[in-house]
């Protein structure tokens, strides 16, 4: 992280170059849409055996304050942020960097983050889904297939048993 102007940043990277900031000063935190990651870890890529990704590094860093119990100490561990929207790009590379590591989210329990963890496993079992939202429910298309869900029923273990159970 740096300090510049009275401003908190976290840089993001792609291929080795800043790309954006998160970005918290007194009265406001801004983070980034970008196909860059902000990463912290403290071990050898090849010894993570836990990665957590979030949406931000707040995230990250009021995570590890308050479920210390996750973080074992002399435990190899990683955290990243793929910011606001998160690629499948950013999660590939993520895990060819970490190619050891058990991933664990640990994104917001908002509409966004919900939507993050269902991206997320689904690329972790090698395919995709694509959601927007129409009225009041999550629509996502998965396996050519298409299901709709009421936004405040909608959730991973949701997304999961859907796409295992189609039908």
């Amino acid at each position: 992280m740096d300090i510049v102007e009275g401003n908190i940043l976290f840089p993001y990277t792609l291929k080795n170059q800043v790309v954006e900031n998160e970005r918290w000063s007194e009265n406001s935190v801004r983070d980034p849409v970008t196909q860059g990651i902000w990463l912290a870890a403290n071990s050898l890529p090849l010894s993570v055996t836990d990665l957590f990704i979030g949406h931000s590094a707040r995230d990250i860093i009021c995570f590890c304050h308050f479920y210390t119990n996750w973080i074992i100490p002399h435990c190899p561990c990683a955290f990243a942020s793929m910011g606001l929207l998160p690629t499948k790009s950013q999660f590939t590379g993520l895990k060819t960097v970490f190619p050891n590591a058990k991933i664990h989210t640990i994104f917001d329990g908002g509409l966004s983050g919900r939507v993050a963890d269902c991206k997320v496993a689904s690329w972790q079992i090698g395919m995709s889904a694509m959601f927007s939202i129409v009225d009041e429910n999550v629509e996502f298309f998965c396996k050519k297939k298409r299901y709709i869900i009421p936004i405040e029923n909608f959730s991973l273990n949701c997304f999961e048993k859907n796409v295992r159970n189609p039908g």
